[in-house]
């Protein structure tokens, strides 16, 4: 939005939404420090291994069928609402976790997670986009992404380290939102598209622009498709492999969420400088050099290269500037949902997708398999037009 049409955004504000932001693409990850040992506390359920994977990826799922409803909601409703709505079950659902002991009442807190997920990064990008305009907005998404990805490596080694106590522990991290609720209640305004005139007027009739969209939501799926192998698998990997305890795996993981920050300040520069699509296609290659590392690794060096190479490549901050460029404001909310559900259903399927591969082949084969492929998905996308 232009200085004529709405008051400066008050630093208060951005900084709860940006604190809001850390709650959101790693909200699963958070618990993957206490698979190995949660799969141990299981095994004696049937398809427990798989179970105990979708333990991390269910929320991931709800996400992608809960989020264009979300984008719905947010467009009529107002972003406010729906954000405090998605935080509540967050912290409900989430914290569920530190007392289940059933694994399908376990799998049911998940799902609810989910739901509240894609409430606050719905709401929370959507704000983002409504509230700043221009190089402002390339600014703050960027800083989202540095957020999302600080807040993901305290949330990771925090929960490698409760992990150490018992698998319950990490569950406690999802209360963490009851802190930002008054922040978020008393700064946040609330953001009706439908209702703000200068919005309504630079509408284009309330439809998605599918044919300008789709490739933005095809990046998005393989993206997390590819790079959600790391939360998924890598744990399991280090322990087969090196023997690694719970607070390394986590250590490790986390560095993707280090190379994010360092991802996301690129982006504030880089993102002026180059077009959506190439640095989308950039980072898909990142992608599959981290993959082919990791399953090259001799050691703990090469795995370490491979995450980091891998977290250069997560660029959630470029999929949303290339999408709130082009789509419409009243109809911003929905497409930003179906971003979500696309990034989302990804990082579902990731699991689904790459232990078959490690059945048939091996862990390591698993990794630079897929890391060849996400080369070949992604050069494509250094043709693909930024309009």
């Amino acid at each position: 939005m232009s200085a004529a049409s709405t008051p400066p955004v008050s630093r208060l504000t951005s900084l709860a939404l940006l604190l809001t932001a850390t709650l959101t693409i790693m909200a699963g990850a958070t618990i993957a420090p206490s698979l190995p040992e949660m799969g141990a506390h299981f095994r004696a359920v049937p398809q427990a291994e798989l179970l105990v994977r979708l333990v991390l990826t269910l929320p991931a799922l709800m996400i992608a069928l809960a989020s264009p409803l979300m984008g719905s909601l947010s467009d009529r409703w107002g972003r406010k609402p729906l954000l405090v709505l998605g935080m509540a079950l967050y912290v409900l659902a989430g914290a569920a976790g530190a007392v289940i002991e059933n694994i399908w009442l376990l799998l049911l807190s998940r799902a609810l997670l989910g739901v509240g997920v894609a409430g606050i990064l719905t709401a929370n990008t959507a704000l983002m986009a409504d509230l700043f305009d221009g190089p402002a907005r390339g600014r703050i998404l960027g800083m989202q992404g540095v957020f999302t990805n600080v807040g993901g490596a305290l949330f990771l080694v925090a929960g490698g380290l409760l992990a150490q106590q018992n698998w319950h522990a990490p569950f406690l991290i999802y209360l963490l939102p009851l802190l930002l609720l008054p922040l978020v209640w008393t700064q946040i305004p609330n953001v009706r598209p439908q209702a703000t005139p200068r919005l309504q007027a630079e509408a284009t009739p309330a439809a998605l622009p599918w044919g300008k969209l789709w490739p933005i939501y095809a990046a998005g799926f393989l993206t997390f498709l590819l790079f959600y192998q790391v939360p998924t698998q890598v744990p399991f990997y280090l322990t087969g492999r090196f023997g690694a305890s719970s607070s390394v795996s986590g250590g490790i993981v986390a560095l993707t969420n280090v190379a994010g920050v360092v991802a996301g300040l690129l982006f504030v520069r880089l993102g002026q400088r180059f077009a959506a699509p190439q640095l989308s296609a950039s980072a898909m290659l990142a992608i599959g050099a981290g993959l082919v590392l990791i399953g090259l690794a001799g050691g703990y060096a090469g795995v370490v290269a491979g995450v980091f190479l891998l977290g250069l490549g997560l660029n959630y901050p470029n999929f949303t500037a290339w999408l709130t460029r082009l789509a419409p404001p009243a109809v911003r909310g929905r497409a930003i949902g179906m971003l979500s559900s696309s990034v989302f259903l990804g990082q579902f399927l990731s699991p689904l997708a790459s232990q078959p591969i490690a059945a048939a082949t091996s862990p390591s084969a698993m990794f630079w398999l897929t890391g060849i492929v996400a080369v070949l998905v992604g050069l494509p996308f250094f043709r693909v037009s930024a309009d």
